[in-house]
């Protein structure tokens, strides 16, 4: 455990783990339904949310946000170099 997290309390802890999924799980919901629509494919709002907690929330959780964006991004579609295609539903 890094020097840095072993100096928050347990509450503080807990607080930043339970801001931390809401955020994830917010992320998820604007990257899968909130598609903005761009030249070469489209931009998510769940980008915003991202750098909303790069700024709220200390570094190693915010990374996490940060993976658990792209995971979600990579579920929903197809990464064509650097053009996004949404799949269709079946």
């Amino acid at each position: 455990m890094s020097k840095a997290h072993s100096a928050y309390s347990q509450t503080e802890k807990l607080r930043l783990l339970v801001t931390t999924g809401l955020f994830a799980a917010l992320i998820y919901v604007f990257t899968a339904y909130l598609h903005i629509p761009s030249g070469a494919g489209y931009t998510h709002a769940g980008d915003g949310l991202i750098y909303l907690a790069a700024c709220i929330l200390p570094t190693p959780y915010a990374a996490c946000l940060l993976y658990t964006s792209d995971a979600a991004d990579d579920l929903l579609c197809v990464d064509l170099g650097g053009r996004r295609i949404i799949k269709k539903k079946k």
